[in-house]
């Protein structure tokens, strides 16, 4: 299991997952065992039973009984999963380290970012932007807790259920071209030749599948205000391009 937020108890058609985001849990599995659960949930910790869920951190969940179907969607523009990496240069004035930054955005909104120094100084812009693509290695991290939602679907479909992730390599965007030339193609320049083999880890997704790396212009990468101070202008349009306000 990838995602501590993401547990299950139990094997076959007695397992039972449980999501927690904050202080909501969506207990799902067959409903002799959702009630188990939820009884020894509460039992240790204080709650209140909602019943059966019609929605969850923005995803609507529909059921039609006679037909033996569970229908999960997002009503506002569901979206591909797409994600942001950006890089300052130099921006420590005391060590020169660069500093990285990434989000990723569902349906228009941010479900996962982040901030951070690099361990080492680079040389150029092209090094500090590809050591930032390597955060792209998140892409990942959905891909697994896909897998672990995609078992849930496909153990069901005998009775109809209607689950699964979707497939296919993740979109992310740089906004340095010459950091995309190293990503999508294999060749090593006088740039490039002297990075640390541990920070290749973003070409190797290009090169297994995981993800897509595309241009983004700087004035439209959302992961910019995570590297650096920007205008408030600035910050607020990003802000509001990642769903939050």
């Amino acid at each position: 299991m990838v995602d501590p937020e993401l547990v299950f108890k139990g094997e076959g058609l007695e397992r039972v997952w449980v999501v927690v985001y904050v202080d909501d849990l969506l207990v799902v599995g067959e409903l002799s065992r959702v009630q188990e659960v939820k009884q020894q949930l509460l039992e240790k910790f204080q709650g209140k039973d909602m019943g059966e869920a019609r929605m969850f951190v923005g995803f609507r969940i529909s059921r039609d009984r006679d037909a033996r179907t569970l229908h999960i969607s997002q009503p506002a523009h569901a979206q591909q999963l797409v994600g942001y990496v950006d890089s300052d240069y130099a921006g420590d004035t005391a060590d020169r380290k660069s500093t990285s930054g990434f989000v990723f955005l569902q349906a228009g909104g941010a479900v996962s970012w982040g901030s951070k120094k690099q361990s080492t100084v680079s040389s150029n812009t092209t090094e500090a932007e590809y050591v930032a693509a390597g955060l792209g290695r998140e892409a990942r991290w959905f891909q697994k807790l896909g897998g672990d939602l995609e078992g849930w679907g496909e153990q069901r479909n005998e009775g109809g259920w209607v689950g699964g992730a979707a497939a296919g390599p993740i979109q992310l965007y740089s906004d340095s071209t010459s950091a995309l030339s190293l990503l999508n193609n294999n060749v090593i320049s006088a740039r490039s030749k002297h990075i640390d083999v541990c920070y290749h880890v973003a070409r190797e997704q290009v090169e297994l599948g995981t993800v897509v790396f595309a241009y983004c212009p700087t004035d439209k990468m959302k992961a910019d205000m995570l590297t650096k101070p920007i205008s408030t202008a600035k910050f607020s349009l990003f802000r509001a391009g990642i769903g939050m306000i």
